[in-house]
């Protein structure tokens, strides 16, 4: 399955490839959104905050080099506007999807564009962008219109990625080497047969992704350190770019086979498309899921009982998502 002109992916390698690139001052990235996404890339760069435009149900976390995770940066603008407005203001880096429903526009916070590097992104007819516009009145943006998305980017951004050309469906291969080139840990890129396009391999830290909808268990994964189960073995993880891509699970200390395992993502059952048991775990292969812009990004896993050990807990070892680019 090729993924083709895809708005959040151009944004993800974007906002990347901006915090990423050599020479940057250390700064924070902010992303303003209204559902739970998360950027693995962007917070592979460099220090990542989100300000989310609807309340936050679930708790994930971030990565601290040599120690255990702490609780990821994740406000809600309507339940907390002033800490919203605080990591606005200190963003270097600024991306915001544009929202199209009522509440989230009312709860989008004040932003001045000036002095930052922005990335203004939605469907081209959201309602969130008469707001935005007279908020950002007087910058210099440049506006990119494809397949009914739009994309307003501050004209320094655009020059610091190598013109425009880079933001259009035939730039996306060439964005996608510069940030593999500047993040090579966490993005491969790999050439198809002629004409058929770049395979992307990102390999993601599942503490990065995994998401605690209880305080008892993000209390057990910042402790643990390890993207776990609860004790029933039920376990959620944040999709990486929208689900757009085939996924590869790590799924380690089951006590049992997982071939029932139950697999969802918003109300759709995703099948399992293999499962090969290694001295490791056991690694789950699942089919691309690609998440309605509307819904929360989760993927909630069950596995069957037998495979629950009741002396500790299952947990993810390891995320890899391939994306072919037509």
């Amino acid at each position: 399955m090729s993924v083709k002109y895809d708005i959040g992916l151009l944004v993800e390698l974007a906002a990347a490839a901006l915090a990423s690139r050599p020479g940057a001052a250390p700064g924070l990235a902010v992303v303003v959104q209204k559902a739970h996404r998360t950027h693995p890339l962007l917070e592979a760069a460099g220090a990542t905050a989100y300000v989310q435009l609807r309340p936050v149900l679930h708790q994930d976390f971030h990565l601290t080099p040599g120690g255990q995770p702490v609780l990821k940066g994740r406000v809600a603008a309507a339940g907390d506007p002033e800490s919203a407005a605080d990591l606005v203001s200190r963003a270097s880096l600024l991306v915001m999807q544009v929202p199209d429903e009522a509440a989230a526009v009312a709860a989008m916070p004040e932003l001045e564009a000036a002095g930052r590097l922005c990335l203004f992104h939605g469907p081209a007819r959201a309602a969130g962008w008469a707001r935005l516009s007279r908020q950002v009145r007087g910058a210099e943006l440049t506006p990119i219109e494809v397949s009914g998305a739009r994309l307003l980017i501050s004209r320094e951004a655009v020059d610091l990625l190598g013109g425009r050309q880079m933001l259009m469906p035939h730039g996306l291969p060439d964005l996608a080497a510069r940030v593999a080139r500047q993040l090579p840990q966490h993005l491969q890129v790999e050439l198809l047969h002629p004409g058929q396009g770049v395979r992307l391999r990102m390999r993601i830290d599942p503490l990065q992704l995994v998401a605690a909808g209880t305080d008892t268990l993000a209390h057990n994964i910042t402790k643990e350190g390890r993207a776990l189960f609860n004790t029933r073995g039920l376990g959620a993880l944040t999709l990486p770019v929208d689900g757009r891509g085939s996924l590869q699970l790590l799924v380690r200390n089951v006590r049992d086979r997982i071939d029932h395992l139950t697999v969802a993502v918003g109300d759709a059952v995703v099948p399992v498309q293999r499962i090969d048991y290694t001295e490791f775990g056991a690694v789950l292969t699942l089919p691309p899921t690609p998440v309605a812009a509307d819904r929360d990004a989760l993927m909630f896993l069950s596995l069957p009982p037998r495979a629950v050990p009741r002396d500790g807990f299952c947990d993810v070892g390891g995320v890899t998502q391939t994306l072919d680019l037509a």
